[in-house]
């Protein structure tokens, strides 16, 4: 006799079953029994509970999740096997789509005009299938159906309306391969379980834990018990009476209905509700933080606790912020999306490089930042040498700088290989190396990573190649740099590892692809789809687990994160392959009956528990919806408020530990004082420590170097490196004689210039338009000037430098000149501006108080006063023959010269700021201003 029990949601499941197994069958040999489970972790804890509860040895039952189940009923009559993984599945049904006659014009033969279009939708296709033919939908039902559904995009009409020619080419070629899949396996199962049971080697078949059945397995579980071959035991707290749809208790209900039965109690013994508390917070960081703090009040060792993540997102940070901070065992038992691993952005990056370069007849060329996006991933930059030695981080180190300096300097974004070693190779390495022998070695490093990241994928012509070339990288990268030190990096790569050769042994294998790109799209997608799933140890220490891994599993402890709508419960209602309208019409399940197994699922696993903590976001951040709490929370709050129990949730709010600093003072050693005194001063320097004297510290005197990342656009640095230099060529057949430019000859000249420095497209074009316009007016106005008075050219781009004597001690200076010239015998030094102009302030008095504060606002910049300084005494000419100007490119007409008569009094500022950088007894200081937020040392500086 078949029996139909129900254990209470208050119960431990596990051991109810184990109960059960010992009262009602031999408890030293079970092996005529059969355990069937939902998933495969519940048997593990079965067996565990059967060691602990029967003495000495015993012969444990078989035991199955329900997909092992199925295969293997459907393996006692066929020998097909589901291949492992989807890849060989999606593309025989790409063969099915395009050989089953459809009509040459339908869309969904332009789903598959190319594999590329085709991927991204392939896999979800399957998952359709397989869900109609396990449900046992009507072919014919959904075929008139679709024909007149407006939700449908018209491919995915076109696909349902031919669904039954499509099906059988599928099932046609999936024979022709001695393959089967789910969908088949499951229907076939489930139809032909009559002729399939006497070859059942089990006496008694136990289905364990079971909510919502689907068809298959409700035809194929109802036959076995009204054969007296299955018990049935499910955890319930259903009752007398109708339940809604979404009740964590209707498929129960709905089982009893159907199969006019009615499950009887069992093991009942504990009535007491959990002690449950929920926690509000802000954000993910938040709930990890109070998930820390509730683990912290655990005293016990391995105690018998799980944190169970409906998401996947929080995991890292929760390893990182509590996993490795805990004396306790953890053990993760759940799926990861590979997309957020630092293995999926190494890949990701080298696809970039393929899908961005330019490829030209001689070269291809790559895009720069995807370039130092590659060589700066961890798992690259990370390679030793045979020695264990790190010279390619040094080389790493040099590179980038140099790069991004041409790119600044030339406005140039794509490089080929060849130009990127050549730059290095044109800088001197010795002073980063130790010998000659570490650089041949980070150059051959270097060497490699090109062959293997870039070269290896410029012109592949399968996916079996490139699944090779791919395996050749990570496998270098695995043994020669720091990866596996961190666990979870192993078992990324061995995902990847174990897609990699399914991909080079499957049927799409050798499948001709338009190009290279193409193949590169391609796996990129089907990498984006990826999950990595984590099997550790699920008897030992904390579980950390996912919803779907917690079915049939009790704790004492319940830690829930992500208690959100849209996670718990994650029903998406919107479906564009079988819209939830014709779900109704075809009898397959709808959100709300999803909603319904998320709710059973929920409640069965927080009210078997001691203790829970339900953990909830309630902050929005910038334009995110705000979050809201799961209906699954209302409900308890619901019921607590219904019992007078006032407290509903925590807020949890962790303030930041907050250290107030003093302002920051750098008093001067010994050492700054020496390089001080040693230091050449420039414009630029002076006009610095005027604005802040920490910078000013940071910069000359540690020398701390800004980092300069690469410019996407061609901004203010190109376009003033082009402007000075172009000028000083276009000007140099003017020197020591009249200036008398011609027009159609700078036009001419500006053009080819500017086609040679800017021809890399897209921005650049237009930059080079405005650049084009900005330099004709500038030299519109010089040809006026030219035209009213004689201009004579004697210096341009004039390096300078000199001695001030400021109190007795000497200062070097330095500085380089854009242009001098002549005009009625007076000298007019000039600087050209293609940005903001800053003019020295005018002074009234021919004084000022000499306090650097007063110098900041009332000077605020010596440039112009140096240049002239310098000039008069490398030329000795005196100081009242030379005036200066600044020559704004983009309004040339606005006058920017130096107020006459002020220059006593300059050198007197000037004088006064050397003296106070070289006295001893003034430290360096934060001067707090707008340019704060722009300045690279902020966070190093309280003022910030």
């Amino acid at each position: 006799m078949s029996n139909l029990l129900k254990v209470p949601f208050s119960e431990n499941f596990i051991e109810s079953v184990g109960d059960y197994l010992c009262k009602n069958f031999n408890n030293r040999d079970f092996s005529s029994v059969c355990i069937i489970f939902q998933g495969e972790r519940p048997s593990l804890f079965l067996l565990d509970y059967l060691k602990k509860k029967i003495p000495g040895a015993f012969i444990p039952p078989g035991r199955f999740s329900i997909n092992e189940w199925m295969q293997y009923l459907f393996s006692l009559k066929r020998d097909e096997r589901i291949p492992d993984g989807n890849f060989d599945l999606i593309y025989l049904l790409y063969r099915a789509i395009i050989e089953s006659g459809i009509d040459g014009k339908s869309s969904l033969l332009g789903l598959t005009s190319s594999v590329n279009n085709y991927i991204h939708w392939g896999e979800r296709l399957l998952g359709a299938m397989e869900e109609f033919e396990i449900q046992k939908a009507k072919k014919t039902e959904i075929e008139g159906l679709a024909e007149y559904d407006e939700n449908f995009l018209n491919w995915v009409k076109d696909f349902w309306t031919h669904f039954t020619s499509i099906r059988d080419k599928f099932y046609y070629l999936l024979k022709a391969n001695n393959l089967t899949y789910k969908g088949e396996v499951y229907n076939w199962a489930s139809e032909n379980i009559e002729g399939i049971t006497d070859s059942i080697p089990f006496d008694k078949i136990i289905f364990a834990g079971f909510y919502a059945l689907n068809k298959s397995e409700d035809k194929m579980m109802k036959y076995l018990y009204s054969r007296n071959r299955a018990d049935i035991i499910v955890q319930s707290d259903v009752t007398k009476g109708p339940v809604p749809l979404t009740s964590p208790y209707y498929f129960h209900k709905k089982w009893e209905r159907d199969w006019e039965i009615t499950f009887k109690e069992f093991n009942k013994k504990n009535s007491e509700k959990p002690k449950t508390e929920i926690h509000q917070c802000f954000d993910s960081h938040t709930e990890i933080l109070t998930a820390e703090e509730i683990l912290s009040n655990f005293k016990e060792k391995d105690i018998n606790t799980a944190i169970v993540l409906p998401d996947s997102a929080p995991l890292i940070p929760l390893i990182s912020e509590v996993v490795q901070a805990s004396k306790n065992d953890f053990n993760i038992t759940m799926g990861y999306p590979l997309k957020r691993t630092s293995l999926f952005t190494l890949l990701k990056y080298v696809f970039s490089l393929q899908k961005t370069k330019k490829k030209t007849k001689e070269k291809n060329l790559y895009y720069l930042k995807d370039y130092l996006n590659l060589i700066q991933h961890p798992w690259i930059k990370t390679i030793k040498n045979e020695q264990d030695e790190e010279n390619f981080r040094l080389i790493v180190n040099r590179l980038v700088p140099v790069l991004i300096e041409q790119n600044r300097d030339e406005a140039k974004n794509f490089f080929s290989l060849g130009e990127i070693k050549k730059l290095l190779f044109a800088k001197d390495l010795t002073k980063w190396f130790e010998d000659e022998k570490a650089i041949t070695d980070a150059l051959d490093s270097l060497e490699k990573i090109h062959n293997l990241s870039i070269q290896a994928f410029d012109e592949l012509k399968s996916l079996k190649e490139a699944s090779e070339k791919l395996h050749s990288l990570i496998s270098f990268l695995y043994a020669q740099s720091s990866i596996s030190k961190y666990p979870l990096n192993n078992q990324f790569v061995g995902i990847l590892f174990k897609k990699l050769e399914e991909i080079k042994n499957s049927l799409f294998a050798d499948i001709n692809f338009a190009d290279s790109y193409d193949i590169i799209t391609f796996l990129e997608s089907f990498f984006l789809t990826l999950r990595v799933p984590f099997f550790g140890k699920p008897l030992k220490g904390i579980q950390i687990m996912g919803m779907l891994e917690s079915r049939n599993l009790n704790f004492e402890r319940i830690i829930l994160l992500d208690v959100n709508e849209g996670t718990m419960p994650d029903v998406n209602k919107f479906d564009s392959l079988l819209p939830q309208g014709l779900r109704k019409l075809i009898d397959l399940p709808t959100y709300e009956e999803k909603e319904s197994m998320y709710a059973h699922n929920f409640f069965r696993l927080i009210d078997g528990a001691r203790e829970v903590h339900l953990i909830f976001k309630e902050g929005k951040l910038r334009s995110i919806d705000k979050n809201i709490k799961s209906r699954f929370i209302e409900k308890i709050v619901w019921e607590k408020e219904k019992k007078n129990e006032k407290k509903s949730h925590d807020n949890r709010l962790f303030l930041p530990s907050v250290e107030v600093l003093e302002k920051k003072e750098i008093g001067k050693s010994k050492k700054a004082l020496e390089r001080l005194k040693e230091m050449e001063y420039s414009p630029t320097r002076i006009d610095t420590y005027i604005r802040c004297p920490l910078q000013f510290y940071y910069r000359y005197v540690l020398g701390l170097e800004e980092f300069m990342d690469i410019e996407e656009e061609v901004e203010h640095s190109a376009i003033g490196k082009f402007t000075h230099e172009f000028l000083k060529d276009y000007y140099a057949q003017f020197i020591n004689r009249k200036f008398n430019p011609d027009k159609t000859d700078f036009e001419r000249k500006l053009k080819n210039e500017l086609e040679k420095n800017f021809r890399e497209g897209g921005g650049q074009l237009i930059l080079r338009d405005i650049i084009n316009t900005t330099l004709k007016r500038f030299m519109d106005y010089e040809i006026e000037r030219a035209e009213e008075q004689d201009i004579y050219i004697k210096d341009l781009e004039k390096g300078v430098s000199g001695v001030f004597e400021a109190e007795g001690d000497d200062f070097r200076l330095k500085g380089r000149i854009d242009r001098v010239e002549e005009i009625n015998g007076v000298l007019n030094v000039i600087d050209y501006k293609t940005g903001i102009v800053t003019m020295p302030g005018k002074i009234k008095d021919s004084k000022i108080e000499l306090s650097r504060d007063t110098v900041k606002k009332k000077i605020k910049t010596l440039q112009l006063p140096i240049y002239v300084y310098l000039y008069s005494k490398a030329n000795k000419i005196p100081i009242d023959k030379i005036r200066a100007e600044i020559f704004n490119i983009r309004k040339p007409r606005g006058r920017n010269s130096l107020p006459v008569g002020n220059m006593e009094v300059y050198l007197e500022v000037f004088g006064f700021i050397l003296e106070e950088i070289s006295n001893p007894d003034i430290s360096f200081v934060p001067d707090a201003g707008d340019y704060c937020k722009f300045c690279p040392y902020r966070l190093m500086c309280s003022e910030a």
